[in-house]
């Protein structure tokens, strides 16, 4: 009894010296669902799946059935090994898309992280092809032909959860392209709550989609969330109550209870102006076109608001005031311009600092005054982290949240302008670009910049994100509506 208290007290001490570690490097959190996931299968008889290890990615084929890792000697298992070294890093930092672009003797890969590009690996040609030829081959697309472009798709199992691929490749004189696109429906499932629009931005927004007339332009570079904008605006009318149709070149989700209409993105501006027509005769309630490049549709469409009906258009004007330029240049008659239009939205997505990771500190006082920043309100703004963690023992922790990226998630910035009948008569009148500003700034609406540095002031982001985002994304009419004004 004497010797079994003293193996006991050891193996206790030894388990407690073990959590206290772990809890130290990588934290506890993990544990409850493994052992719950140990007893379910303590006496199982099952077959056992193949599951996710440490650093691989489960593939799976097009039938469900992941695939097993093949044995050394296996002639797939370079195949195997290549599509690993090719997913495994992306899918740990939570990318969107995966390249792997023929270059002059092999393939490069590159892969987007919250809009980010970054670069990985050089592939061989041999090892480029073999991972490609196993994709195309889960996927259940044509191995055989390395010329025409084809599109598939199929699962994997990576950082804890199943990963849907949309998958697209295609031939050129210097090798076969492969690009992913990882989890796309998901990707275009915000709503008006999660956007990232400010309370009162909000509000207007919500009061804008309950009116039920007149023309609103939506707009964003590209790359800048103007589809999940759009279809988070259209998802928050009630498609039950009203009769709502949209028209696109290139749809990314099924809108439920909205009819989609597509239209070809090379089609002549002849097609697009009968799929309008079209789209009016059915006397919808709300309609919805991701992109105008016909005048003489934008002017059907502003008539047809003019009676009561809501229209929606996507444009890839960078900001609120240019976008409103491009309205008028449009439909090439003021009158009828300024007479249908509601509200113009622009859009920008900046990086969501890690939570887990983020630094406080001081900012300088001159730096806060440059940013329009009330000094006596901002005692403490974020960066992303410069230095590694450490632990207890000073060595360095890679964070297990964003993985050393500084940055977890986008969230979207913006900038509203309402028409109203001030803004319609001063245009009218021929006012200029400073009268405009001036009452943009009596209805209190933030810039670009503004509405971007109010989320720097609540934590959310960085002062140099902002300023990445906005110097790569604005034009040079911009960046001049942008800067800080110093009169309130």
């Amino acid at each position: 009894i004497a010797a079994f208290g003293i193996f006991m007290f050891i193996f206790l001490a030894e388990v407690g010296y073990y959590l206290i570690w772990r809890n130290q490097t990588v934290g506890l959190s993990d544990l409850g669902g493994k052992f719950s996931d140990a007893m379910r299968s303590f006496g199982s008889k099952k077959v056992k799946e193949v599951k996710e290890t440490e650093g691989n990615v489960v593939l799976i084929d097009k039938g469900g059935r992941s695939m097993t890792p093949p044995a050394d000697e296996d002639p797939v298992r370079q195949a195997y090994d290549a599509l690993q070294s090719l997913l495994q890093a992306p899918m740990k930092l939570g990318s969107q898309r995966i390249d792997l672009r023929p270059t002059e003797g092999g393939s490069v890969q590159r892969y987007t992280v919250d809009g980010v590009t970054l670069e990985g690996k050089n592939f061989s040609k041999e090892l480029a092809s073999a991972a490609i030829e196993l994709t195309k081959q889960l996927a259940g697309m044509d191995i055989s032909d390395r010329r025409k472009p084809q599109t598939g798709s199929m699962k994997i199992l990576a950082g804890g959860g199943k990963r849907e691929l949309d998958i697209y490749t295609a031939g050129s004189t210097s090798g076969e392209l492969m690009r992913l696109r990882v989890d796309m429906k998901k990707q275009f499932d915000r709503t008006i709550d999660t956007l990232g629009m400010l309370p009162d931005q909000q509000e207007q927004m919500l009061n804008a989609i309950a009116d039920p007339a007149g023309v609103v332009l939506l707009t964003a570079p590209d790359g800048h969330g103007l589809t999940n904008l759009c279809y988070a605006v259209m998802r928050k009318h009630d498609a039950f109550l009203s009769h709502m149709q949209t028209l696109e070149r290139d749809p990314q989700v099924e809108l439920e209870g909205i009819r989609t209409t597509t239209i070809s993105p090379g089609a002549p501006a002849a097609e697009e102006q009968k799929q309008i027509e079209w789209l009016i005769s059915q006397e919808a309630d709300v309609i919805y076109l991701d992109k105008c490049e016909d005048p003489r549709s934008a002017i059907d469409l502003a008539r047809y608001a003019q009676k009561g009906r809501r229209v929606y258009i996507g444009m890839r004007a960078p900001t609120a005031f240019d976008a409103l330029t491009a309205w008028r240049k449009l439909i090439g008659d003021d009158t009828l311009a300024m007479d249908s239009l509601k509200m113009i939205v622009a859009e920008r997505l900046i990086r969501v600092l890690c939570p887990a990771c983020k630094v406080a500190y001081t900012p300088d006082q001159d730096a806060l005054k440059k940013m329009n920043m009330r000094a006596d309100r901002v005692s403490k703004l974020y960066q992303a982290r410069k230095e590694p963690m450490r632990d207890q023992k000073g060595n360095e922790i890679v964070c297990p949240f964003c993985h050393g990226l500084a940055y977890q998630g986008r969230m979207g910035v913006f900038e509203f302008f309402q028409i109203d009948d001030e803004v319609r008569r001063a245009i009218l009148a021929g006012g200029t670009v400073n009268q405009l500003k001036a009452l943009f700034r009596k209805q209190k609406q933030r810039y670009l910049q503004e509405s971007a540095l109010a989320r720097v002031e609540l934590g959310d982001t960085a002062v140099e994100e902002v300023l990445r985002v906005l110097r790569s994304s604005g034009s040079s009419s911009s960046r001049q509506q942008q800067q800080p004004n110093q009169t309130s």
